[in-house]
């Protein structure tokens, strides 16, 4: 059994059966790194009371910018909900200090395998990343 203290949910994924799940286990959710485009808050005010009952189960959204903010807020959420932190992909700086702990972190993880990533993908780069990937096995048997 799955007992969670938190759960982060990236982006755009609003899940109603989740949210109301986690909201009557009182386990507080956060969406992280939050988006909403116009033309899908258009589509939840369609169903405006819905959403405004929905968002405010929601513990935070930290959304990407003010813009995805202002939506959320239309669509009901309060302003204490909300916090507007930047894109978690594009507004991250990297220190020396969080630099050094990647390192280690690689170090403990798999310090002899090596180990490649693709993230955030788009329809179509699955087949050239599996294709890649079957190359690299070739040289990299235990890749």
């Amino acid at each position: 059994q799955v007992n969670p203290k938190l759960v982060i949910i990236m982006e755009t994924e609003l899940w109603p059966n989740l949210i109301n799940a986690l909201h009557q286990r009182q386990i507080p959710l956060v969406i992280a790194n939050a988006r909403l485009s116009a033309r899908s808050a258009a589509g939840y005010k369609k169903i405006g009371g819905f959403m405004r009952d929905m968002l405010r189960r929601i513990t935070l959204i930290a959304a990407q910018n003010q813009e995805d903010g202002d939506r959320f807020i239309e669509l009901g959420l309060k302003r204490s909900q909300l916090a507007v932190t930047g894109s978690l992909k594009f507004d991250i700086s990297v220190t020396p200090e969080l630099a050094a702990r990647a390192v280690t972190l690689r170090r403990q993880w798999a310090p002899r395998r090596p180990v490649w990533i693709a993230t955030s993908t788009h329809d179509g780069e699955e087949t050239i990343l599996l294709e890649a990937h079957r190359k690299l096995l070739e040289k990299h048997p235990d890749l």
